[in-house]
Formats: C-alpha cells, structure tokens, sequence
C-alpha cells in the first residue's frame, strides 16, 4: 500500500501533542470546576479519579484560567519518596531564613513548633497577593500529616481556595477528610474518557480526520485512559505506525506501548510480592479469570490490595450481557481483570519466556482439572496449551476453533484450526481453516487449504459445502473468475444428491448476481424449493437479498434480508454462517435502492460496528460502500468521502481487489460531485488501474468515470460511459443499474433517446426510486415545467434533494422560456432551498442561457458528442440516426448558436454545463 508522507513533519505533531493541554480535553469537568471557584462560598474543591484520566491536566488547565483573570496561584505537589518527611510537600511556602536556619523557628516543643510553621505558611499564602489565591495540591493523598494539616487549614480559615487531584481509592490525611466530610470542599469525580471524548482528542491532536478503524484500536487500548492514550498516539507516530493516507491517519497495526508508557506501567507493577507477581502473571496470561480460580492457583497474593493499588478490578457477574468474543457461553462467576488492559501486554512483555511458559500450562492444567462441562474452559486451554507451545491434541484445537468461530474471532480461529489441521488433517478442519482464512484477508491461503480438502473427500455433503467456500475465496477474493467456472463444472461431476445439487444452484446464482447478470442468478434461485429450514435460508439469503434489490424487487430484498437477521439472532449451535453484518449490508442496499437513504445509512453504519467487533473484513468494507452511495444520494459529498476512503482503506488492507476499486471510483464521484476536478482525475486513474471487477457493482465505475469526464468538460465521453453501463445492465438483468445509466443519460443532455426504455423499467419493478428516474426523464423529454416539479418531488421523497434542485431549476427554465417569470423565480428559489443542508452543488445546470434556449433535445445530444471531437459518422452509428440526419442538425446548432467551428462549439457548451 502506498502511503503519503505527513503534511507536517513527525517532530511538529509530537511536539504538538505534548504541550501540556494540547491532548486534553475534559470541557465539561472544566467548566463545573471554573464554576464552582466562581463561588466564595466554595472554598476547595476535589478531583478524585484513577491514575491518568486526567486529573493532573484538568487542574494544569483551571490553573491557566485562573492565571488569564490575574488570580494569583501556588503549586502544591506530593510525592511517594517524601510522605513520611514533614513539611516536604509545602516546605517552599516558608519564608527562606526559616529553611536555612531552622534554630530561628521557635525554642517550644514539637507540637508548638508544628503549628508555628502552619501559621507561618498561612501567613506567607495571605501575603503573597492581595486578591484572590488559588493554591494548586497535585496527589493530595500523598501529603505528609503535616502538609495536609497546612492545606486544610488554608481551606477552613479561607486564606485560599484549594484544587486538589486525589487518586480514586487512596487515603487522605484526616484533616482533608474532615473538609470534604464538612462540605468545605466539593468532591468532583473524574472517570473515564467516553468513546467521544476519545474521538475529540484524537482529531484535537493529530488535527486531521483519522478512520473509524483507527479509532476504534485506540479506544481500545486505551480503555479510557487520557494518559495512556497520549502516548499510544505519540509512540504510534514516532514509529510510523500511524501514518496519513489519501489526506487521512490510517493505524496499520494495533498501537505498542512506547518507552515512556512501559516505563510508567513497570512503575506501577514495581515491587509487588511474590504472590502478586504470580496473581498478576496468570491474569496476564489468561485474560479475565474467575476469582476463586486466580485465589486458588495465587493462594498467596494480596488481591485485595492489588485492587487498592489500581491494579486489578472484580467484575461482578453479567450472564445476560457477556461478551461474545471473549467467551461463547455466559460467565456467571465473579471475575478479576486488570484495571486496564496495558498491564497486562507490559507483565506479558516482562515475563521470562520459559516462566510464561510454565504459567500458561499451569493455567491451562487448572482449567483442565476442573471437569466442567465449559465451552468458555476449552477454548480458553486450547489456546493457553498453543501459546505454550504444548504438544496439541488435535481434538481439543478444534473444539477450540469451532468456539471461536461461533465468535466470531477468525483470526483465533485460524491459529486453533490450522495447529489442529497440521497434525490431522480432515475435510471438516480444512473448511473451518479455509474459511477463517479468508475472513482474515489470506486468500491464497484458504485456496490451497480448501482445494486440498476437497480432494480428501467423497462425501457429497462436504464437497458442496467445501467447494463453495472455495468459490466464495476464488470469486470474491482472489478475484479469479475463470478458475470458479472451473470448480462449478468439477463440482456438477461430482454431485448427484438433489440437495447437493441444489446447494450448487445456489453458489452458480451468487456468481451469476455478483458476475453481472442477476436476473440469471435470480431465475437459478427460483429453481431452489421453499428453504422452511433457517439455516439454508439464512445462507442463501446472503445472494438472494441482492439478486431481488439488483432486478427491481427492492421491497422484497429488504424483507429477505431482515428476515435472515431474525433468524441468525436465533440460533443457539455454532453454525458456519455469514456473519450477521452481511445482512445489514443487504438490508442497507435494499433501503437505498428503494429509495430511503436515511434508514439505508443508519443500517450500514449499524452493519459497520458489528463487523468491527468481530474483525469481519468483507462487511466492513460493503458497509462503507453502501454508505458512501446512501450519502452521494442525500447531497452529503463530505460525508461520501469518509466512508468511500474508509472502505478504500479496509480493502487495502484485507485485500479485496475488487472492492478497492469500487471504493477509489466512490472517492472519484466524490470529489467530482464536491467540485474537486482534479482530485476526481486522479481517484479515478487509480479506479482504472485496478484490473479486479465485481460485476453487478461496475456501474458504480462507469458513473463515476461519467462524472469525472463532465467535470472535466467531456460531455461526450461520459454519455458513452454510461451508455456502455447502460447495455451492461440490460444484458445482466440490472434493472436499478440500467435505470440509473439511463437517468445520468437523461440528465447529461441524452433524455431524447432514453425515455420509453426508462419507463419500461419503472413499470416492471416496484422500485420507487427507478419511478422517480422516470419521471424526471419523461418531464425532460417533453420540456414541462409542472412535470418537471412533480418528478423533483418523487426524487425528493427517495432522499435526493440535490436531483430534486436540479429538476426545479429546469422546470424554472421552462416557465422562463414560456414567458412566465413569476413561476421561473419560484422554481429558482425552490431549488435553491433543496440544496440548503447539501455540500454537492448542481452538476448540470438548467441551460438558461440565451445561447442553448434555440436548441431542441435531440440538437444538443448531437452537440455534446460532436463537442468532443466524435465524427459524424460515429454519432449517426451511436444514435442510430442517418448520416444526413446527423449533419442537418449540427449545421442548425451552429446556426443558432453563431459559430463555425467545433471547437466554437466546446467553449459554448462548456461555458453553461457544470464542472
């Protein structure tokens, strides 16, 4: 993968994320803070939270507040080293002969001396300003007695107002505690960072847009904690982790804690016990244990001050909500986790390998040992015994496997059933590997291990079911459509059992649909019987929902799709089936194509979080796709271009050739349609040089390479563009498809020549967007303003107010030419507000101009494609006119429009189209 250097060197955006605020945040904690020290009333207030939320920053930014409104401040800053030594904290508040000469203090006793200093620092805080004072105390629980005794009084005498941070769980002095007990002080609790205070800080720092992927590995990682996500970000940049790609950061792997975080974790993991070194080095092996395990095999460690400490937490049981990845059946037990998930990569990173080694297999002996019935304990000493490099049995690896799998967890899966398949190899291994495989973006991989597989068996069973995930990985991964058609035809040798052959009707009608020809994959569905059984329903579903959306059948695809998704969410077994984000993408295509672009977006975005849950690679990238088009649809080119480069970047990633050139091709439409000719150039060569195609899913090309060419002035290459997606889609049965070239047709100046073909299509399929197409296409065809306003609201009604703007503004023109002014600036200013709430400006506008007003549709068909150089010969075999027929009209267009020449004629048209 290309990747483009940074617009700022690496040094400026470190820097930049180091200043102290400049990765904060915490606007709401803030303003209660600033609030709060408004009030003279309110003599000190408490930030209480764990180490690195944050704390320690929020108090640096009230500080520079206070500072911007001349309000006099002092630090007060605590340490570990000093908690016994008295005064250490607030020893520089004493006037200096009293440091350097501590004989001058007072001749009493220790206690008098004591309160001599405390009123002398009172004193010397009173006198340091005549207005207001703030003082500033940083881990105020790791005051000595007597510091502490010096804050509070400040705060009960009102010498200052006081903001103290406090560790959540720590000890304060007795004297703090009876100011908060007392309401002197107001507890503000600092907790972790939400997803979208994440987000913010990310975007704050970097100062560019990041993808959502991206996003998500930080959130993760660092689990709400400001600090830590500090410097993860700035440890990512420094090692080119996160890098900027197409204008935007892309993380190309999950972040490593740099040298600075390791060495504040090892800070906080330092001297522990014995016992709790052992406690914390099975938690880091085993993840999430149960406490009565952790107790028994740790029998010695304090695990009640390691919870004290912030290291670890007890999650209490949650058997509704457990998650599914990280175990597949509910965990009803009381557990320990690290409080964050950082301690255990650095105890895992500390850990001698021969010791972790020892602790993996003792964890997985305990488990063992347990003789429980668990499908959580098996997964979980499946891979303790492979981390360890234990002698696999090949049974349990499965077993294993097949846990993950219903996990959705391939890459799991793919370690467990590939250790499982090089020891014993079986038909059944080699589809669950093949299969994971795939998932995980090792295409040729998956290729080798299914065509293996499929040569070890005769079972007739097997083979289909093994021979389609082989075409699946050959068609939509390697791309090799020539070597599919050679499988089907092995296959149909080898299959004789009705329902076999049946499975591989099914697989024939996916290629069919997805090749380019729906309405073939279609008639191949209809030879299938009734599927009553959910899981035959819920795989063919994946193909049939598409196949009804591509043929016009929209409503019904939509109803196949939700259908599938009830009952996936029903099934109780692990079971190889599409992950459930497919049909929400199917369910978002359906939505779109039928005209709700809204509901349409709302599911791919839904389908989207799923399948980043779970790592499903190909719905993360339809998801996006579907998105993209759902935006370009709703007059969102901004927002198009997310999730187009989103897309791009996932199928980078993963793989998916064709997909990554459907993604460059939604990128090119967006800029194009946000007025960025040149950006649309360069997408689209990158869309072209893309040699992997999806045949149903060209026309997406072919109307992005349209577009680009009428940004650019090419009006004649772009009407023959879409023709040729045109004849693509009437061949294959694309009815939404071929309705859609014909629509751009119509819109690029072509309507004469497309409106009954158009029209047609709309009769045949329910599809309310296609009847909005035709409609527009009709109103054009016979110059009718008031046609032209009820086809811009059909189109408005299917979520496309930028064509229903362009359909007012004809319809202004034509009231204009009829002489009616009134209706002309009405239409106009109607238009006008269709595109408020839009980024994508008209294309095409309304030829108003005196100039084309002389032209009659058909003239200015010939007009545009004689604009770009196409003989008359080539326009006449276009549009099936006569040679004679072809130069009478272009001798009347430059009648009317004064001109001599075609190069005359390019400047006109070129001066009233859009670019």
């Amino acid at each position: 993968m290309t990747v483009d250097g940074p617009s700022r060197s690496t040094a400026d955006f470190v820097s930049r994320i180091r200043r102290p605020w400049a990765f904060g945040g915490r606007s709401r904690e803030l303003e209660t803070v600033v609030d709060l020290l408004g009030h003279d009333e309110q003599p000190a207030v408490f930030l209480f939270g764990a180490a690195g939320v944050g704390k320690t920053r929020l108090a640096a930014e009230v500080r520079a507040r206070c500072e911007a409104l001349d309000v006099a401040t002092l630090r007060i800053v605590a340490t570990a080293t000093t908690t016994d030594v008295p005064f250490a904290a607030v020893a520089h508040l004493l006037p200096d002969h009293l440091v350097t000469d501590p004989g001058r203090r007072t001749t009493g006793d220790a206690a008098n001396e004591a309160a001599f200093l405390v009123a002398t620092i009172q004193k010397s805080v009173r006198e340091y300003t005549t207005g207001r004072m703030v003082v500033f105390v940083d881990d105020a629980h790791l005051l000595d007695s007597l510091s502490a005794t010096v804050v509070s009084t400040l705060i009960t005498t009102g010498s200052a107002q006081v903001v103290a941070t406090v560790r959540s769980g720590a000890e304060l002095h007795d004297a703090l505690n009876a100011v908060l007990r007392s309401g002197e002080a107001q507890r503000v609790d600092v907790g972790a960072m939400t997803d979208s205070e994440i987000n913010t800080l990310v975007h704050k720092a970097l100062g560019e847009s990041i993808d959502e992927a991206s996003l998500a590995t930080f959130r993760a990682t660092a689990a709400g904690n400001m600090l830590y996500l500090r410097e993860l970000v700035l440890g990512a940049i420094e090692t080119q982790q996160l890098t900027q790609f197409e204008g935007s950061w892309h993380l190309h792997r999950a972040p490593a804690p740099n040298q600075r975080l390791r060495d504040l974790l090892g800070t906080r993991l330092a001297n522990l016990s014995a016992g709790d070194d052992h406690a914390v080095a099975l938690l880091a092996a085993g993840g999430r244990l149960e406490l009565t395990l952790l107790e028994s095999l740790a029998g010695d460690a304090d695990l009640a001050d390691l919870e004290a400490r912030g290291i670890l937490v007890v999650v209490e049981p949650l058997a509704a909500s457990a998650s599914r990845r990280s175990s597949p059946v509910p965990q009803r037990d009381t557990q320990v986790m690290f409080a964050h998930p950082l301690f255990g990569e650095e105890v895992l990173a500390r850990l001698p390998k021969l010791r972790l080694r020892a602790v993996r297999i003792e964890l997985a002996t305990a488990l063992m040992s347990r003789h429980v019935d668990n499908a959580s304990d098996d997964l979980r000493v499946a891979v303790l015994r492979l981390d360890a490099g234990v002698p696999g049995d090949s049974t349990a690896l499965e077993r294993g496997a097949r846990l993950a799998r219903f996990a959705h967890d391939f890459a799991v899966t793919a370690r467990l059933a590939g250790a499982a398949f090089a020891d014993a190899p079986s038909p059944a291994l080699g589809l669950l590997l093949g299969e994971s495989l795939y998932e995980t973006g090792r295409f040729d991989e998956s290729v080798d291990v299914l065509r293996t597989s499929l040569k070890a068996t005769n079972d007739q069973r097997e083979i289909v079911t093994i021979g389609g995930q082989l075409l699946t990985a050959l068609f939509w991964g390697v791309g090799d459509d020539e070597a599919a058609g050679r499988v089907i035809d092995e296959l149909s040798d080898r299959l004789s059992a009705p329902e076999c052959v049946g499975a591989l009707l099914a697989h024939r009608a996916s290629i069919a649909t997805f090749g380019g020809n729906p309405a073939l994959g279609l008639q191949l569905l209809d030879f299938l019987p009734s599927l009553e059984d959910p899981v035959a329903f819920c795989q063919i579903s994946v193909t049939r929902s598409s196949t009804l959306t591509l043929v016009g059948r929209s409503v019904d695809g939509l109803a196949d799709a939700d259908r599938a998704l009830a009952l996936h969410a029903g099934f109780a077994e692990p079971l190889l089936l599409p992950h459930p984000s497919i049909h929400l993408a199917n369910g978002a295509f359906a939505l779109l194509q039928g005209g709700s672009p809204v509901e349409a977006l709302r599911r791919a975005e839904l389908g989207y979080g799923q399948a980043m849950a779970d790592s499903v690679a190909v719905s993360l990238v339809w998801c996006q796709l579907v998105a993209g088009d759902a935006c370009l649809l709703l007059g969102q080119g901004a927002l198009a271009l997310e999730h187009f480069e989103v897309a791009l970047r996932d199928a980078l990633r993963e793989l998916f050739r064709g997909q990554v050139a459907i993604a460059w091709a939604g990128i090119a439409m967006s800029r194009a349609r946000l007025g960025d000719a040149k950006g649309a150039r360069v997408a689209m060569a990158r869309s072209d040089a893309e040699t992997s195609r999806i045949g149903s899913f060209d026309l997406n090309v072919c109307a992005a390479r349209a577009t680009v060419s009428v940004v650019s002035g090419e009006y004649g290459s772009a009407c023959a563009e879409l023709q040729r997606g045109a004849t693509l889609a009437a061949a294959g049965g694309n009815v939404i498809g071929e309705a859609w070239m014909l629509h751009e047709l119509a819109r690029f100046g072509m309507a004469h020549g497309v409106g009954e073909r158009i029209q047609s299509l709309a009769d045949m399929c329910e599809n309310a967007l296609v009847r909005g197409r035709a409609l527009h296409v009709s109103a054009l065809v016979s110059n009718d303003p008031e046609a032209l306003l009820d086809a811009g609201a059909a189109l408005l009604a299917c979520g496309a107010p930028v064509l229903a703007a362009e359909a007012a503004l004809q319809a202004s023109s034509s009231f204009a030419r009829a002489g009616d002014e009134r209706r002309a600036n009405a239409s106009a200013l109607r238009s006008q507000e269709l595109l408020q709430g839009t980024d994508t400006p008209l294309l095409i506008e309304a030829p108003t101009a005196a100039t084309l007003t002389p032209l009659t549709a058909r003239e200015r068909e010939i007009a545009y494609l004689a604009s770009e150089g196409i003989s008359n010969k080539e326009i006449s075999e276009r549009l099936f006119l006569s040679l004679r027929t072809v130069e009478n009209h272009l001798s009347r267009v430059f009648v009317k429009l004064g001109i001599s020449s075609r190069q005359e004629l390019r400047a006109v048209l070129s001066g009233h189209a859009g670019r």
